[in-house]
């Protein structure tokens, strides 16, 4: 059944972008006959917050990677919210929930609307600030809030693997960054960690981030691309400017993780067997370090689940409440107690286990992407 009669697209072009929320919750009580209420998760992945429609303007939450869900967290939530007598509807699309729609009383919701509806959420959100005021619950600082921009889906399905990535604190710091995307040679994934912290980091990363996105785009090899991030740093002319990154490409056919490191913490690889190894690698200086070579290039091989993780020292600094550093031995452990094979299920095992270590607030950005081969 579609929405009423229209797709997803029709629903965009024929319904003002800021009202498709109360569109598409209008709908829904046409199709299921219930009053429902249509919701986001907070950049934070804290909580699932209103946009439209009956229900509590804020939900508590299991924590999640960020505003998608990925589909064993959905799980969790819909059993969170079944515990107060709630039907939840995830708005599924390429693998993530970008929205839920949140029922008090059972609701049969055709697949087909589900699929419209989570169409018409992401292409809504290109020409409003609505879906992404109400991901908000709190003001973020001018840097994170360019910093959010930045950053790619936090969930992906790609050939032959799947990804998961965040950065955390989502309202304050700034100065991480990671990024993906697929094409028909491989998967690019790369992460970036700018020196300094606030607006200045952010503007470093939007820069080296731009002259990635636009080398790759242009058919650039990894080198190629290493060379143009490095090029944009020089030209500031800031001797204090660096950044540390990792770029790489997954090729699904031969399973490798090819990748190129500068000055950033090396992979680790928890292997399927529950055995965590530091992968060797090769490094070069940080990008923008004066006479700093192009860094020789790394392989790993991932067999069947199989997950590579890439992190940002914010990670391995984060201090216990006695001060000692979570280190790599904490991430390694964290590593290990994953529950479930799926490169979502990690990242947040390791983030939740990072910010329950103390009460304080990250005082750096947690960058952590993991891949996974299927």
């Amino acid at each position: 059944m579609p929405l009423l009669p229209d797709t997803a697209v029709d629903l965009i072009d024929g319904t003002a972008p800021y009202a498709v929320a109360e569109e598409i919750v209008a709908r829904a009580h046409a199709v299921t006959g219930v009053p429902s209420g249509l919701y986001v998760v907070d950049i934070g992945g804290s909580t699932l917050q209103l946009v439209a429609g009956v229900g509590e303007p804020e939900v508590l939450i299991p924590l999640t990677l960020g505003p998608e869900l990925p589909e064993r967290h959905a799980e969790e939530v819909i059993d969170h919210l079944a515990g107060r007598g709630l039907h939840a509807e995830p708005l599924w699309l390429r693998g993530r929930a970008v929205a839920m729609l949140v029922f008090g009383a059972p609701a049969d919701v055709p697949p087909r609307f589900v699929r419209e509806a989570a169409g018409a959420v992401d292409l809504a959100g290109r020409y409003t600030d609505r879906f992404e005021a109400a991901r908000r619950r709190k003001i973020t600082t001018p840097a994170a809030e360019l910093q959010e921009t930045l950053l790619p889906p936090r969930v992906a399905e790609v050939r032959g693997a799947d990804l998961a990535g965040t950065v955390l604190p989502a309202y304050e710091v700034g100065g991480d960054w990671f990024d993906h995307a697929e094409d028909r040679e491989g998967t690019w994934i790369a992460v970036g960690d700018a020196a300094g912290k606030g607006a200045r980091a952010t503007g470093l990363s939007a820069l080296t981030l731009g002259a990635l996105r636009g080398e790759r785009r242009q058919g650039a090899s990894l080198e190629q691309v290493i060379a143009g991030m490095d090029r944009v740093i020089r030209e500031l002319a800031d001797p204090d400017a660096f950044l540390t990154a990792i770029v790489g490409r997954w090729d699904a056919d031969r399973r490798v993780f090819e990748h190129l490191c500068c000055g950033h913490p090396p992979p680790l690889l928890l292997r399927a067997d529950g055995r965590v190894v530091e992968c060797p690698t090769r490094h070069a200086p940080p990008l923008g370090v004066p006479g700093g070579p192009l860094p020789p290039a790394n392989t790993i091989t991932l067999e069947r689940d199989d997950r590579l993780v890439l992190y940002s020292d914010g990670v391995t600094e984060r201090r216990f409440a006695d001060g000692s550093f979570f280190g790599t031995a904490g991430l390694r452990d964290a590593m290990a107690t994953a529950d479930s094979p799926s490169a979502a299920s990690l990242a947040t095992c390791v983030l939740q286990r990072v910010l329950r270590l103390t009460d304080d607030p990250l005082d750096d950005d947690a960058t952590l992407v993991v891949l996974r081969a299927r």
